[in-house]
């Protein structure tokens, strides 16, 4: 009874210590090295383990670092030391969001206490699940809780256009406009909207002012490989998706693309590797699967490329291109019934009218190549950006190109 009574105070003392203290300030000082930095974090857990505040600094660091399933181990193991603490929950979210495992955030952020940092991540978790409305009612909620950081009206703006929700964008669009003048991502909402209107000299443009403004924006060196890869300059697009890989390397369109690109230019054994990182970041993105299965079959993987269709028919069993390309893989061996069964599943499929959300055919068929059996997305995955290749007919920016065009003044977006 006197061991558990005393038990609180020690943690208490423990967590108050001065030598804790210190250690995690010095831990958080960014004018330190990382090795120094994260030794800081590691001594001040070895003396007090229940120091909430350590775990959370270290597994910041190491997010930052994009040291994911390290980061993910400490997190884990501070969880077991001091469970159900929020802040440790949601930086559980981030690092699951990581490496790809949105439903295992959801899970992990489900009964927590509403706070615009929770609410964040569960936007990240619903609109990497494609869940767009749950997304968009997330980031809304966050930004609206205090969380004003332009990425949040970003994403925000991005949902409203994926929904179709006109009001909500042009309302977003103009607080973004107002709260966030001189911010980068305004020149990239701005390269969306000309994207949009396929005036793609003014799009490069403005993404190129992005740049300018942040050269380690995320999201804009794919967007300007996007142009590059739909104007057939596929070295251009490789080193642009590379950039946007080397800012970002959580964002699975980023290597589908590069690995895509480098298709196109016949380098199969190169693209490979990018393809299954874009399948590992990205599960949920269909056509993922169809262009890894068509790389591996290419190079003669036979059997990876059934394992790859496999999951993918598991992921997606609504979507007919996969045993479509199952059944045409299982012909060559001579395995003609277990072929026969999945094209009729195929054409069932087909008939039913079903396809699998979010998935768009390219305007640009890609070369033919055996196995193919989809071709390359047009649009991006919502998970991660707002796509400049929309063929919606709207975007919360174009009133604004649109009356610009007219002639009118405006102060700032949108005002008269």
């Amino acid at each position: 009874m006197l061991i558990t009574s005393l038990a609180p105070f020690a943690q208490r003392s423990c967590v108050e210590n001065p030598r804790v203290q210190k250690l995690i300030q010095e831990g958080s000082d960014t004018h330190h090295s990382y090795e120094e930095r994260k030794h800081d974090y590691k001594e001040a857990l070895r003396l007090c383990r229940q120091s909430t505040l350590a775990y959370n600094g270290l597994s910041v660091l190491l997010l930052q670092r994009q040291d994911f399933q390290v980061a993910l181990q400490w997190i884990q193991r501070g969880l077991k030391v001091v469970p159900n603490d929020p802040d440790l929950t949601a930086d559980l979210a981030a690092a699951l969001l990581s490496v790809g495992r949105p439903q295992e955030a959801v899970r992990a952020l489900t009964g927590l206490q509403s706070t615009a940092r929770i609410e964040f991540y569960r936007g990240l978790a619903y609109r990497a699940l494609r869940d767009d409305r749950a997304a968009q009612q997330s980031f809304s909620r966050a930004f609206e809780m205090g969380y004003e950081d332009p990425y949040v009206l970003y994403a925000l703006i991005e949902q409203d256009h994926v929904l179709g929700d006109h009001k909500a964008g042009l309302q977003h669009f103009t607080v973004f406009s107002e709260r966030f003048p001189d911010s980068p991502w305004l020149h990239l909402l701005q390269g969306n909207a000309y994207a949009s209107l396929h005036d793609l000299t003014n799009a490069e443009a403005e993404y190129k002012q992005a740049v300018q403004r942040d050269p380690n924006l995320p999201m804009v060196h794919y967007a300007l490989g996007r142009l590059a890869f739909d104007r057939g300059d596929y070295l251009t697009a490789g080193e642009d998706f590379r950039k946007e890989i080397e800012l970002d390397p959580t964002f699975g369109e980023a290597y589908l693309y590069l690995g895509v690109a480098l298709r196109r230019e016949g380098k199969n054994a190169d693209a490979l590797p990018f393809l299954e990182k874009a399948a590992e970041r990205d599960p949920n993105f269909a056509l993922t699967y169809t262009q890894l299965a068509a790389a591996q079959i290419q190079l003669q993987k036979l059997q990876d490329a059934l394992h790859t269709l496999r999951i993918a028919k598991e992921h997606f069993p609504n979507e007919a291109a996969f045993p479509a390309q199952l059944s045409h893989l299982l012909e060559r061996p001579g395995r003609r019934q277990e072929a026969k069964k999945e094209l009729v599943l195929a054409e069932n499929l087909s008939r039913r009218g079903n396809p699998q959300l979010h998935n768009a055919s390219d305007p640009n068929p890609s070369q033919s190549a055996e196995g193919e059996g989809a071709a390359v997305p047009t649009t991006g995955t919502t998970g991660a950006h707002l796509s400049p290749f929309e063929r919606s007919e709207w975007n919360p920016a174009s009133f604004f190109l649109e009356r610009r065009r007219r002639g009118r003044a405006f102060n700032r977006w949108g005002a008269p």
